[in-house]
């Protein structure tokens, strides 16, 4: 028991000569003076909730003599003249109005960039009109070639039958059962007006020892194909209609 107190003496000694030490230090280095102590002693005097509570207070009495002071300062100061009153509401007016144009002057940009769109929307829709009025009559160009050049093998192979086998050919297309009879009528007729008139002829003049009522019908016909205000035959080819004397 001895021994450890012994012990214990001689660590506390030892600790106390190194706080000396260690104060002198300070003191020799200039880092410790009597201010900075009173000042260490004062911040440890006080806790730190009264630290925060004094903070406080002194920042609310900050803000009342703040606002004490404008209200002294206010007061004081004399009350505006009627030319006072009537520049700071000329000065106001003055800034309402330059909001105003600002305003105006945004609108007004919005309303050009609007209408720069619309023109470009436009601009770009009549391109895909032309373009497809392009597309399309490419189309109908197209099927009238094919059109007209299936009409010409139609009637060379028609013109190379025999009298009575057209003949037949013929009445086949204009009273067939299978087909519309109006249609196959036009598209018989439009044959023979393409015909040359000395095969027309033969075949006219074959129906008309045969059935003179049906050539009767057929020549009237021909009489009127291609004349303005009649319809086209449906079997001719597009543009085809040449007159009827051929």
């Amino acid at each position: 028991m001895k021994t450890l107190w012994n012990i214990l003496s001689v660590l506390a000694v030892a600790n106390l000569l190194a706080l000396i030490g260690f104060v002198f230090w300070l003191v020799g280095s200039q880092r410790l003076s009597m201010d900075r102590v009173r000042g260490l002693r004062e911040v440890l005097v006080e806790t730190v909730p009264q630290e925060l509570e004094r903070k406080k207070a002194d920042e609310q009495k900050s803000a009342d003599e703040k606002a004490a002071r404008e209200a002294t300062a206010k007061a004081a100061k004399p009350p505006m003249t009627a030319a006072e009153k009537v520049a700071t509401r000329i000065e106001a007016t003055e800034l309402d109005m330059q909001r105003y144009k600002k305003l105006q002057s945004d609108i007004e940009a919005m309303q050009v960039s609007l209408r720069a769109q619309q023109d470009q929307l436009a601009l770009e829709r009549r391109g895909l009109e032309d373009e497809r009025r392009q597309f399309e009559k490419s189309k109908t160009d197209t099927a009238d070639r094919v059109l007209s050049a299936q009409f010409k093998k139609t009637l060379a192979a028609l013109e190379a039958m025999e009298v009575k086998a057209a003949v037949a050919t013929l009445k086949e297309l204009m009273f067939s059962t299978s087909a519309k009879s109006a249609d196959g009528r036009q598209i018989a007729i439009g044959y023979l007006n393409a015909m040359s008139p000395s095969k027309r002829n033969d075949i006219l003049g074959s129906l008309g020892k045969s059935e003179p009522n049906v050539a009767a019908e057929l020549l009237e016909e021909l009489r009127n194909f291609g004349v303005p205000g009649k319809a086209a035959p449906k079997g001719a080819a597009p543009g085809q209609t040449p007159p009827a004397g051929n």
